[in-house]
């Protein structure tokens, strides 16, 4: 049996544990991901996460992922079921169990930190680098796909409006999309600070449920602009963007600034879309969302 804990119940039976021959477990329902549905695991001293995929493709890859970067001591290691699999079916959903990782989510940076973040990025990158698998993993958020479902008068009482206009902003999203068809090799997908953990030795990397083919730049341009999102001053802010591309080259190759200023309005540009498309479901509701992106798209372009 399994204990429910009080920040909620947890649907998942023991049925799907005893495929990694796990009873008498705490288990406390995590908060939600925007990829998976979360629970910690306790067994005695021991914690784990059990997840649930969107795909088997998901299950598949993260493995391949896990085996190349776990071993880095940069990413939890996958436990593998008692029938040797590194994920499971059950009631229609697919599920793997990862160690769990023991660290706090990067608020404030320094440059230390910045130090230790990128020489992370570089090292995961430089391993996925040699993943050959070609599996269609798509991309929730591709600008090509949210700018289908765009609906511009929902951008009429923003920042955008007034400060440069939506077809401006439409054609700047549109001189985004090739750099967002760029598939170069495997990446994270979402490498914001939520999915960074540091325990101050360390920074280690979580959560590859949007991993794909993609351009390093991509998961570049999101982790630095989360970093970096509360620095204000141009100069620290550039001066920060130098310590984080610099310490990535001594462990990956170096970065294209330039190259690295289109992501920058690339990262933003989806955000700001995927606002868009949750304001024609939710009027009102994204506004502060939107134009939030829209002033750290303007502020990193200007580095």
């Amino acid at each position: 049996m399994y204990t429910q804990d009080s920040c909620g119940v947890c649907r998942i039976k023991q049925e799907l544990l005893s495929n990694w021959m796990m009873a008498d477990v705490r288990m406390e329902v995590l908060d939600k991901g925007i990829s998976s549905n979360a629970c910690l695991i306790t067994k005695g001293d021991t914690k784990y996460i059990l997840r649930r995929l969107s795909s088997w493709q998901q299950g598949y890859m993260e493995d391949k992922i896990a085996a190349v970067l776990s071993p880095l001591k940069i990413s939890p290691r996958i436990i593998p079921s008692c029938s040797g699999h590194s994920f499971v079916a059950f009631e229609g959903s697919y599920y793997n169990l990862q160690d769990y990782v023991r660290g706090k989510q990067v608020h404030l940076c320094d440059e230390p930190l910045l130090q230790q973040a990128a020489k992370t990025v570089a090292t995961m990158h430089k391993a996925m680098s040699a993943l050959t698998d070609d599996l269609d993993m798509a991309d929730r958020f591709s600008l090509l796909r949210l700018l289908e479902s765009c609906k511009w008068d929902n951008l009429q009482d923003t920042l955008i409006t007034q400060e440069g206009g939506i077809e401006k902003f439409r054609k700047l999203c549109q001189s985004l999309t090739g750099y967002d068809r760029e598939y170069h090799q495997w990446i994270h997908g979402d490498l914001g600070t939520w999915n960074l953990l540091s325990d101050n030795a360390k920074v280690m990397v979580i959560d590859f449920g949007e991993c794909r083919k993609g351009s390093i730049y991509f998961d570049v341009a999101a982790i630095v602009s989360s970093l970096l999102s509360s620095t204000e001053d141009t100069a620290i802010l550039d001066r920060h963007i130098s310590v984080f591309t610099q310490t990535y080259a001594e462990y990956n190759v170096p970065l294209d600034r330039d190259l690295l200023s289109k992501y920058f309005q690339l990262w933003f540009a989806r955000g700001i879309l995927a606002n868009i498309l949750e304001e024609n479901h939710q009027k009102g509701k994204s506004e502060k969302a939107i134009n939030y992106f829209w002033k750290q798209m303007n502020k990193f372009s200007c580095i």
